[in-house]
């Protein structure tokens, strides 16, 4: 079935600030996890149009943001530089098939916001060993995915998975049926060990806080809001939006299957200073 609509292309278009499941609430809850040491490089494995990149740049000296999507890199470049963190930002176009262009060891920190739990059976597994690759003995990957509850058959998940990819151009997790546990085996055997994990629905509503806000995430909620506009005001931007919202809609009784997690791992090596 070819799809009506596509999500990925929908949120690019219109500066969409997240995907995951929580929203920023469980992107605070994660970025706590991240090195203390500004200097440490971190990468991000599918950025999107750049929010959870630009407030890593409030944290460290370097940030490399990577995706499969042209349109999607452009509207991160534009958020950082809108948000003043451009010369902190990088952005790099990266394969489908899940190979990641980094020396060995080159981050101190790897960040994923659903982006494992839609990528094919194949490219999986090499793209979770990659992350472990490129990461620096004693750094953490730092993961955010939605997961299927435990029980879920194989023919429920496939037809789920069926229904979005024909309504949205996306599946709603993995084409199998991988609960929590079998997330952590997949880890693990990726050389990963698990530190902590935790339900996104266990996240406090409001990690970010009720206090001040720092100017990064001011000004990136501004870009999300006048990209939205300038979506909408466009010729049948708001027609498009209207209609997303009906098949998202349509779609959501079916996420009583599903339930986020954040993972944070560590590679299973010695670290150096050990």
């Amino acid at each position: 079935m070819t799809a009506t609509l596509s999500l990925l292309d929908h949120l690019a278009a219109r500066g969409g600030a997240s995907l995951h499941a929580r929203g920023r609430p469980a992107t605070a809850a994660l970025l706590n996890e991240l090195p203390a040491d500004t200097r440490c490089p971190v990468l991000e494995v599918g950025c999107g149009t750049g929010e959870t990149a630009v407030q890593m740049c409030r944290r460290s000296v370097r940030v490399v943001a990577t995706d499969v999507s042209t349109q999607m890199l452009r509207a991160a470049q534009a958020r950082a530089r809108w948000c003043g963190v451009d010369r902190r930002l990088q952005a790099i176009r990266v394969s489908r098939d899940g190979s990641l262009p980094f020396a060995t060891g080159a981050f101190g920190a790897v960040v994923v916001e659903s982006v494992l739990a839609i990528q094919p059976d194949d490219v999986l597994p090499r793209l979770v060993g990659e992350i472990n690759r490129v990461l620096q003995a004693g750094g953490r990957a730092l993961v955010n995915e939605t997961t299927w509850i435990p029980g879920t058959s194989s023919g429920m998940a496939a037809e789920i998975n069926r229904r979005a990819a024909g309504s949205v151009g996306l599946v709603q997790a993995t084409l199998s049926p991988f609960d929590a546990a079998d997330w952590v085996e997949m880890f693990d055997a990726a050389g990963l060990r698990l530190i902590k994990t935790l339900r996104v629905d266990d996240v406090a509503t409001d990690r970010e806080g009720r206090g001040r806000r720092s100017a990064v995430v001011v000004r990136s909620r501004a870009f999300t809001i006048w990209r939205r506009l300038r979506f909408v005001l466009a010729a049948g931007g708001f027609g498009r939006s209207r209609q997303m919202s009906w098949v998202l809609a349509d779609l959501a009784p079916e996420t009583q299957c599903l339930e986020g997690r954040l993972f944070v791992l560590e590679p299973d090596r010695p670290h150096r200073g050990g």
